[in-house]
């Protein structure tokens, strides 16, 4: 090659790295376009660690990498129910995720678990591993119900899936499965489902929850964020919905004037607004190597 062809060469192959490249993003949350202002207000933006804590490594795209990312709405914003009635107490939360409720009863507490966690994995494409219990322990996975398939209900036999639809993998018949899953799941399917943790182990995405007890309704609060300081202590951030179905938001944290960080103990209670858990009752979502 001639010192002419040779120099052409290689101001083509410079060019070519010039080049601006385009590639497909997904929205960092399907449900609300990700915008600037949606990133300027997001969960990392608005709570800062209290002194001497540092938020916890994420890895980019983990589910604590994006929760960290949740759109938040306004200082000030009231928490509501699905019908649009503002809830009676609004003295138990510092911040209300901007997550839609949905026009029915049905995103109540482990729901709305059980939507963050959906969301995250449609996020990032892995909505094939999405699967939530019925309440007899039978699953009941997203990817039967995409292919069109529906559950049969027998008396006391696992329900029979039969095509009752075309096949559909779009995000809004993700939207369909996941209020399905809403009417037919709760505290209860949720607890037998999940693996059982100990508190001093927990970390973000990981759930504070207890089932129905003796016709008792139970609860199940997320961990939003988690940040540490240099003994290794760590302190959370802790989201739910409630009964009835009501917006997602960020919980006060009792005794705490100002900071809504919660440190759990090494047993005992641990005290939240509107429930008190205890140390055994920490749960961990599947697909950990996602967390971080």
């Amino acid at each position: 090659m001639t010192k002419c062809a040779l120099l052409s060469h290689t101001i083509w192959a410079m060019t070519l790295l010039l080049v601006p490249t385009t590639s497909y993003s997904k929205p960092l949350h399907r449900w609300k376009q990700s915008t600037p202002q949606h990133k300027r207000s997001s969960l990392q933006k608005r709570f800062r660690p209290p002194r001497g804590f540092v938020r916890t490594k994420a890895s980019k795209r983990s589910f604590l990498w994006w929760m960290r990312r949740l759109p938040i709405q306004p200082r000030g914003s009231a928490v509501y129910y699905f019908d649009g009635r503002k809830k009676p107490s609004q003295s138990h939360h510092v911040g209300v995720i901007d997550l839609d409720i949905g026009r029915r009863d049905l995103q109540q507490c482990a729901d709305a678990v059980m939507r963050v966690w959906s969301e995250y994995l449609w996020y990032r494409g892995l909505q094939r591993y999405t699967s939530f219990n019925f309440l007899d322990g039978s699953p009941n996975p997203w990817k039967h119900w995409q292919r069109g398939l529906r559950p049969m209900f027998r008396r006391r036999r696992a329900p029979r899936w039969s095509k009752r639809r075309r096949s559909d993998k779009t995000y809004k018949n993700y939207r369909r499965y996941m209020r399905f899953v809403m009417a037919y799941s709760n505290t209860t399917s949720l607890e037998h489902q999940l693996k059982k943790i100990k508190c001093r182990s927990a970390r973000a995405g990981d759930i504070l929850l207890v089932g129905w007890r003796q016709g008792q309704p139970g609860h199940a609060i997320l961990l939003l964020d988690e940040a540490t300081n240099k003994r290794g202590k760590k302190v959370f951030l802790l989201a739910q919905s409630y009964m009835p179905a009501q917006s997602f938001h960020v919980l006060k944290a009792p005794g705490q004037s100002t900071s809504p960080w919660y440190a759990f103990p090494k047993r005992g209670k641990i005290k939240t607004p509107e429930w008190t858990f205890n140390t055994k009752q920490c749960y961990r979502l599947p697909l950990t190597r996602y967390h971080r």
